[in-house]
């Protein structure tokens, strides 16, 4: 079967994680995929640089490829920024489509139309190290301190289970 992982934390320096007690299983059982990937080039280091120390395994990086031998196999090592498109995303912003959605989600929220009111709007998995709470507490303080904005400022937030 083909596995791939993505980390979607950072991965410590090898001498912070060479601390772990069960340090070694831990990168056998990542190494078991077949796609590794991280958010940024110096947490893959990190992770080879892991695996070079702890596992005495030998990694290589070829036209921009990184990987790893193990068990025979060969593991893909990839480095993959999540976001968005700033260009495709601006190209769309006045697109129609859009116009529409906008419209409607300002009648949704009972805004009057012609008003100037701004929508901050975020999309976070239910869990509790997102920082759900914290972000609503924020915005909460945040409209205590500036008067001003209340009213004039919507949160829209939505939660994936």
């Amino acid at each position: 079967a083909k596995i791939g992982f993505f980390l979607h934390i950072p991965w410590p320096s090898s001498e912070a994680y060479r601390t772990l007690p069960v340090r070694d299983e831990l990168l056998r059982g990542l190494l078991s995929s077949t796609l590794l990937g991280f958010h940024l080039f110096d947490y893959a280091r990190h992770f080879l640089s892991a695996c070079v120390r702890l596992l005495n395994l030998e990694h290589e990086a070829t036209r921009g490829i990184l990987g790893v031998e193990y068990s025979g196999r060969h593991v893909m090592i990839r480095v993959s920024h999540i976001g968005i498109d700033p260009l495709r995303f601006k190209a769309r912003l006045g697109s129609p489509e859009v116009e529409e959605k906008k419209k409607a989600l300002r009648k949704d929220l009972g805004i009057v139309p012609g008003s100037r009111v701004h929508i901050l709007a975020a999309i976070d998995d239910l869990d509790v190290f997102k920082g759900i709470s914290l972000k609503l507490l924020a915005f909460e303080s945040f409209l205590q301190s500036y008067e001003i904005y209340r009213g004039k400022i919507i949160l829209v937030q939505v939660a994936i289970p």
